[in-house]
């Protein structure tokens, strides 16, 4: 029903501190047994005793948190993302009566956003920052949500029922540094280590965050199937793990994509049993001929070769992963084949960009993968 957040002491966790946060975050108690409505999170459930009719929630909290923006933050969050103009960062931050304030935006990085960045306050911003891939140079969003030490556990829990709201405003991005308490957590290198982690350099599935741009809920059904990857390994602590195998018709494929002698633009793998890669389909254009290869009932990976132009010619060739799971792959399914999702990130590298789980055709288009590359 709600969440006691960011307590960092033993003493700030008791029925006191537990009660006051359910009175003033969601005011009286219902009785289930009597029939009403119980709020869970930001969503209202239904509880109805056998014989009672349904009755209506009345929560102040039963839609969605609304929040009005700031003078100006819209603006500078679209001189940040727009490549044209200096602006890197943009900042804002809580008010003392319950509504976002404009910090600040300007140049200098995660660096000069950390300077604004306080203690007793808790502050939501956006940072852009570069990652250079086989020596070509991709633009990278991070949103930084920040909420000082200081900060009494009350006004932290009632903050946290904004999140959601708060982070629709910067999406969309690419990673997320999260839960930062003190201002010299923000820098650069936590930054480009966060980025780096989560384009699988480490060998992980990062599903917390994403190279590719994602939408807060995205993220969240990410984190899902990571709880439930877990427990398919632990349900197999004691078994050897299985090797990522790939098919020779599916690396000549993907060879071919890499080649520049060949017409090859796409190709599209997926799984033969739990271990395999096999090659689906290959070709020359996409996403015309690669669309109707994606199966709603399959986990697949296709490795894309774009070719950006100027003038008429090519100036640069570049690589993009598309990682496909379809809406009706089934739960333990998805979980199992996501513990190899680092062996084929590996298997498929490099690679410049990523989008990251897509389930809609409509997710795989020419301007989505321009946009993360």
């Amino acid at each position: 029903h709600a969440e006691l957040y960011g307590a960092t002491s033993a003493n700030e966790v008791s029925e006191e501190a537990i009660s006051a946060l359910l009175h003033e975050m969601w005011g009286g108690v219902t009785d289930a047994k009597g029939g009403g409505a119980l709020r869970i999170g930001q969503k209202s459930v239904n509880v109805t005793a056998k014989g009672s009719g349904p009755k209506q929630c009345s929560s102040q909290f039963a839609s969605k948190q609304e929040l009005e923006l700031p003078a100006g933050l819209a603006e500078a969050i679209a001189d940040v993302r727009n490549d044209r103009t200096a602006a890197d960062w943009v900042l804002s931050g809580f008010s003392d009566g319950g509504g976002l304030r404009m910090v600040g935006s300007g140049e200098g990085g995660a660096e000069a956003l950390a300077k604004l960045l306080d203690s007793e306050g808790a502050f939501y911003g956006l940072v852009r920052t570069t990652e250079v891939i086989d020596a070509s140079t991709t633009i990278k969003f991070v949103f930084v949500s920040f909420i000082g030490s200081s900060v009494p556990v009350m006004r932290r829990a009632k903050i946290s029922t904004y999140k959601g709201t708060v982070s629709e405003v910067f999406a969309p991005f690419h990673a997320e540094l999260y839960g930062a308490g003190a201002p010299e957590e923000v820098t650069s290198k936590a930054i480009n280590g966060l980025l780096q982690s989560s384009a699988g350099k480490t060998g992980d599935g990062g599903f917390d965050q994403s190279v590719a741009l994602v939408t807060p809920r995205q993220r969240e059904e990410r984190r899902t199937e990571a709880r439930a990857a877990k427990v398919v390994a632990s349900s197999s602590v004691n078994k050897p793990a299985a090797a990522l195998t790939v098919a020779p018709e599916a690396a000549k494929a993907v060879a071919a994509v890499r080649s520049d002698s060949s017409s090859t633009s796409w190709a599209l793998l997926g799984f033969e049993g739990n271990s395999e890669l096999c090659l689906v389909g290959e070709g020359e254009e996409w996403p015309g001929e690669l669309l109707p290869l994606l199966d709603g009932g399959q986990v697949l990976y296709a490795l894309l070769r774009v070719s950006q132009l100027v003038d008429g010619r090519v100036s640069s060739v570049k690589f993009a992963l598309v990682s496909w799971v379809g809406e009706a792959v089934p739960a333990l399914r998805k979980a199992k084949l996501s513990t190899l999702r680092g062996a084929v990130a590996e298997a498929l590298s490099p690679y410049h960009a990523e989008l990251l789980n897509c389930s809609d055709p409509k997710d795989v288009s020419r301007a989505s993968v321009g946009a993360v590359l």
